[in-house]
């Protein structure tokens, strides 16, 4: 009996069918990394967004609890509550001003041992630049600082310059906000008539927060714009 033997042939990959499969892999892989760093990208949109907001909405509350309070008397008290004192846009400047990045608001408050005082809280831009650097090199930024106050002459209108701070003496008032590009205030809808005659009853505020950090492997920041409303519940009600 006979047996023959086949032989097999075998052949490899040309070059041609290399390159044509590099080519293929090449663009899938392009695809794919273009893919993860856009989804990443917007993770990190997302989650910057996030924590603004959750910054913000802490600071437009308390925006909107002292604005409430302004203008509020004591019933005991027998200081007069001026027309001007309620509300004061850009402070250092004669009143009334109609807009600015700086204001005051004023009202009857108790210590802790139940004692009445005139309370001033006062918002306004701090630029901030680490001791490490100057301001000069852009590695400064602005803060929003809320100052509270007392009164040392109730009797009389409550000013910055007549009032010491409530808890350090000298201080400046503490940061709320931080990253600030902009804050601005502009008083609405001014009273016709009555003790606080001529005296905002509510305001409106712009702010821009941006991001202390970029966005990874981008010079871009994220910034996000509020605009909200804020009434004086006490000047409102007031004859």
């Amino acid at each position: 009996m006979t047996i023959k033997n086949h032989a097999v042939l075998s052949r490899g990959y040309t070059v041609v069918e290399l390159m044509i499969a590099l080519m293929v892999s090449s663009i899938v892989i392009a695809g794919t990394y273009a893919g993860y760093t856009f989804f990443r990208q917007q993770h990190e949109i997302l989650s910057k967004k996030t924590a603004l907001n959750r910054n913000i909405l802490k600071v437009i509350d308390l925006l909107q609890t002292d604005i409430h309070q302004a203008g509020f008397k004591d019933y005991s008290s027998s200081n007069v509550m001026s027309a001007t004192q309620a509300i004061r846009i850009n402070p250092l400047l004669p009143a009334p001003q109609t807009s600015g990045s700086d204001f005051t608001v004023a009202f009857d408050d108790y210590d802790a041992t139940g004692i009445t005082y005139r309370a001033l809280i006062r918002y306004y831009l701090l630029w901030y630049s680490p001791t490490s650097v100057t301001a000069t090199n852009g590695s400064g930024r602005y803060r929003l600082m809320r100052d509270w106050r007392v009164c040392n002459t109730p009797s009389s209108e409550c000013l910055i310059t007549n009032s010491t701070p409530k808890y350090i003496s000298g201080s400046s008032g503490e940061p709320v906000l931080d990253w600030v590009q902009n804050f601005t205030i502009t008083g609405l809808n001014p009273k016709i008539s009555g003790s606080f005659k001529n005296q905002f009853q509510t305001l409106t505020i712009n702010l821009v927060v941006g991001s202390p950090t970029t966005l990874e492997g981008s010079s871009k920041t994220i910034s996000k714009k509020f605009t909200f409303l804020a009434r004086s519940k006490n000047v409102s009600l007031v004859p």
